[in-house]
């Protein structure tokens, strides 16, 4: 399953006609000021257009926590891996918005991250980590999460399955591309194996993000859904899959602990 996502995400941008257009914050400044001036479809037009638009910017970006289980107190860990994001690129979406003269616009976003923790006192695990879209250049972020573990009913339980709960929230900052802040709080219900230490977690995650690059800042609030499975390998060596919906995004990554 991971080397068919993986593969996936390289097949893709292969075949998009417009693998290297930008997103270019001046058309969506000109897409601004029409609708400033015209009616109301035009405003709710450019109402859709622009969380499209921040849609693109922060989803690709962003990693948050997604374990059901944190790993241990000064357990350090590294992770990377591929993200694929479904983009809106309708005409009530990114189309018309882009750095580019085709007329046609990427179906995904594909980017690659990297990213490292360390487990703390108390249940609280921090990372920090870089992000950058592969077929849009212009697009690098970095990110920091700090995590608490704050249900673990191992003490609790008698079975092979563990429940479990993390809360975590992340701050992203994209440097290049569209100047945009975001922030995301999130939640992961879920659980463990106990011998085995396999994970899965039901996800809720909202965000909140501001693109400053228009003469009127741009907020975007999103909640989303996800589902994850953490499958430890052998050594240390774990892998992670992860999709989300609304604002579609899938990925595949590998990681090891210390």
């Amino acid at each position: 399953m991971i080397r068919f996502v993986l593969t996936l995400g390289l097949l893709i941008p292969l075949f998009t006609q417009s693998a290297m257009a930008k997103l270019s914050p001046g058309k969506l400044q000109l897409a601004y000021e029409a609708a400033r001036d015209g009616g109301v479809a035009a405003r709710d037009a450019y109402d859709s257009k622009k969380k499209a638009f921040v849609s693109a910017t922060v989803f690709p970006l962003l990693q948050s926590q997604a374990r059901a289980k944190l790993p241990g107190m000064l357990r350090p860990y590294l992770e990377s891996g591929y993200h694929i994001y479904k983009v809106n690129n309708t005409s009530s979406g990114i189309l018309n918005l882009l750095d580019t003269t085709q007329t046609s616009t990427p179906d995904f976003f594909t980017s690659f991250f990297m990213k490292g923790g360390l487990g703390l006192p108390f249940g609280f695990t921090v990372e920090g980590g870089l992000s950058q879209v592969v077929n849009d250049h212009k697009a690098t972020g970095f990110y920091a999460t700090l995590s608490n573990q704050v249900l673990d009913l191992a003490n609790f339980v008698y079975i092979d399955f563990v429940p479990t709960f993390v809360v975590s929230a992340t701050a992203l900052k994209v440097v290049a591309g569209p100047d945009t802040t975001s922030i995301a709080l999130q939640g992961v219900l879920g659980g463990y194996h106990r011998q085995t230490q396999a994970q899965i977690g039901f996800v809720t995650q909202y965000s909140t993000s501001f693109m400053t690059e228009t003469s009127k800042t741009v907020n975007l609030q999103k909640v989303r859904f996800g589902f994850a499975s953490t499958s430890p390998i052998a050594y240390g060596l774990f892998g992670r899959l992860e999709v989300f919906y609304p604002s579609m995004s899938a990925l595949a990554m590998l990681g090891y602990e210390f």
